[in-house]
């Protein structure tokens, strides 16, 4: 089949419809036994009601590893407030776990990363997204979280040894070697995964939406479908406008599906019992059944790295002015169900007051609202909301 004629019958068939519960969330994979290289791998399911294909020696080093961990994430994590920092007033932060088949919580994969004057540089700042997947995927958002950090303070330490303190500059710098910065940074991330032995990463992995302050200006990078968007004023009247600072990257997106299938891949979407196609589209390798990815780039997933999957991510940058807002960052357990215009719509009630809890505890409120709404399970929420103004 050609890529374009991938592309039609994926437009033709990512028609809306209600999610039932038949619905196989995100990166689930159909339980069958498969075999590659003389391995047979079987269905195991993870404590999050999610289905993925190991071995069995795998999985007992899972099962392992999942009973060391203690759920914390069940209930909303208090917002931190009002901590100032040069380029914007206030940012807040919540993390939700979502809920399995069974009504049960779940571990929450998702991890919200906020530093403030990293290096002791006055409006250099990052606000994050990275929502896990798979078994090991809590690990996984962990692990590359606390990467990133580590390589924002080396950026600083660096830029500090060679008299470049000022945002202003470092911003100079990163744009003059077009952001090569993020493209090695996230690939390292993945190289340093393979290093240790703590966790499984074949098939688990991590969205990634990062945004690094440089006083006025922001550059995101972004892997995955966790979303950006920043809302401005349009030419000083009251109707709202919405910047984009991420693409949710999905399989079958022209570009992203060429890569696919010129890697030994191809896209397509589960099918029930009753023979229907359902859930979003997913990254397969050819003939066979496995991994299930729902997502065309993400880090970790290495397993879907063999086929067409990537870890470079998409590079947007935007300049603040007097206009600009506030930014919102969300895992996809907001996106699922809630447009940027949903979210717009719910920030302008609560920027209107200066109130960065109220828009962060109501935002998830409305995202959970909406799953109860559509389905029987509820994917991890987490947002990050900065006012800028």
């Amino acid at each position: 089949m050609s890529v374009q004629n991938q592309v039609n019958n994926s437009k033709m068939n990512n028609s809306s419809m209600k999610k039932s519960n038949i619905r196989t969330s995100r990166n689930k994979s159909p339980p069958k036994i498969i075999e590659q290289n003389g391995k047979k791998f079987s269905i195991q399911a993870d404590n999050n009601g999610n289905s993925y294909y190991t071995t069995s020696e795998v999985h007992k080093s899972i099962k392992a590893s999942l009973q060391k961990i203690k759920d914390t994430q069940d209930e909303v994590k208090d917002v931190k407030n009002s901590e100032l920092g040069t380029g914007f007033r206030f940012y807040g932060q919540i993390t939700k776990a979502g809920r399995n088949q069974n009504g049960e919580k779940k571990t929450n994969q998702d991890v919200s990363l906020v530093r403030i004057n990293i290096g002791d540089i006055k409006g250099f700042n990052i606000f994050g997204v990275l929502d896990g997947h798979g078994p090991h995927g809590h690990f996984v958002s962990k692990f590359c979280k606390n990467f990133f950090i580590r390589k924002m303070n080396s950026l600083a330490m660096e830029c500090k040894n060679n008299q470049i303190t000022k945002p202003e500059d470092i911003y100079a710098r990163l744009k003059k070697s077009n952001f090569d910065f993020f493209k090695n940074a996230f690939h390292e991330a993945d190289i340093e995964m393979t290093k240790q032995r703590e966790f499984e990463y074949n098939f688990s992995g991590t969205t990634c939406n990062i945004v690094v302050q440089l006083n006025k200006h922001l550059i995101c990078a972004s892997v995955g479908d966790s979303r950006g968007i920043l809302i401005y004023d349009n030419d000083n009247k009251t109707n709202q406008g919405i910047f984009p600072l991420s693409n949710d990257h999905r399989p079958d997106l022209p570009q992203e599906l060429e890569r696919i299938l010129s890697n030994g891949g191809m896209v397509d979407k589960l099918t029930d019992q009753e023979g229907n196609k359902v859930g979003p589209n997913r990254v397969f390798k050819y003939g066979l059944t496995y991994p299930g990815l729902a997502m065309s780039r993400s880090l970790g997933d290495f397993q879907a790295k063999e086929c067409g999957v990537t870890t470079e991510p998409q590079i947007v940058e935007h300049k603040l002015n007097h206009n600009s807002k506030y930014m919102a960052i969300c895992s996809d357990g907001v996106w699922e169900f809630l447009t940027n215009e949903n979210v717009r719509d719910i920030g302008n009630t609560f920027y209107q007051k200066g109130d960065i809890e109220g828009f962060c505890s109501n935002l998830v409120k409305k995202a959970v609202q909406t799953w109860e709404e559509n389905d029987i399970i509820r994917d991890d929420i987490t947002v990050v909301c900065v006012y800028f103004n």
